[in-house]
């Protein structure tokens, strides 16, 4: 009952073509509102665990999402699932532990922490090592 309020809801926000066109951290603003807006609800229904629980569908969806990204990002080398994962850790961790914690951090903030977080760290990697 759960998932299909939240797939009925987020369908509602999002449609397929909107994704696809929009930028990644678009779809994260617009995922963060949606959480936001409707914290209570959500933050109850991750209390709920086990088999088809909210969680897990959300981690399908989020998975979803960031599989037409990794595609657009990185050529076919094998490693598609590696990208996949690692990307659905960080964004799967982050937003349900501020879901979990009470989402006290407005979603606009959370998400330009998590932008800030991501950019400022590959920004690093391409510079290089610092020097002494």
């Amino acid at each position: 009952m759960i998932n299909w309020i939240f797939y009925t809801e987020i369908v509602g926000e999002f449609n397929r073509e909107q994704v696809a066109a929009e930028s990644g951290w678009v779809v994260l603003d617009k995922l963060c509102n949606f959480f936001y807006k409707n914290k209570d609800f959500y933050i109850n229904a991750l209390s709920i665990t086990g088999q088809n629980s909210f969680e897990e569908y959300y981690l399908e969806l989020l998975k979803k999402l960031i599989m037409t990204r990794v595609e657009d990002l990185y050529e076919d080398d094998g490693n598609q699932e590696f990208y996949i994962n690692f990307f659905l850790d960080a964004f799967s961790s982050s937003t349900l532990r501020w879901l979990r914690d009470g989402a006290k951090i407005p979603p606009d903030e959370f998400s330009t922490l998590i932008k800030k977080a991501a950019t400022g760290a590959a920004m690093k990697i391409l510079q290089g090592p610092t020097p002494k």
